[in-house]
């Protein structure tokens, strides 16, 4: 099975907007995470539905439990 000899990360993707969750390259990054044995969720809310708020996303981020996180389209402010 793949990944099953390296470590299982829980992986949260944060789209730009609730929509892109559907767009191709999205689906096919949340598959390959997938077959390597990673769990993939995404996350509570898009970047726009945060208003871009660095504020309202750090909280966010600190109440959610996950190993990594897949950030589509964020401003280098919001990704520092």
């Amino acid at each position: 099975m793949p990944g099953a000899d390296g470590p299982r990360f829980r992986c949260t993707l944060l789209p730009y907007e609730r929509a892109d969750i559907q767009l191709d390259h999205v689906l096919e990054i949340q598959q390959r995470l997938r077959e390597e044995g990673h769990d993939v969720r995404v996350a509570e809310k898009s970047l726009v539905e945060l208003g871009m708020k660095t504020g309202r996303i750090a909280r966010m981020v600190k109440r959610t439990e996950t190993n990594a996180w897949v950030v589509f389209s964020a401003s280098q402010e919001i990704l520092e």
